[in-house]
């Protein structure tokens, strides 16, 4: 009886989490499916402006080298 209870528990465990993770993945498509979710898309996955926005490009030049990784 003891072996089905901790079976039953891991599985409950499981469960809890997956409704935790659809619950989150929810929560996300509905922000992806406003104007302030397209629009942050755009931005991040595709590197996309607005009209009038200006872009900055930032570079970083240094003497300085990064150690080599030994195999």
């Amino acid at each position: 009886m003891r072996f089905l209870e901790k079976k039953l528990a891991v599985k409950e465990a499981a469960l809890v989490a997956l409704s935790m993770d659809l619950g989150r993945s929810r929560e996300r498509l509905d922000f992806y499916r406003t104007p302030e979710g397209k629009a942050r898309l755009a931005r991040e996955q595709f590197n996309l402006v607005f009209p009038g926005e200006r872009v900055f490009r930032v570079t970083v030049e240094s003497p300085d080298t990064l150690p080599e990784k030994e195999p």
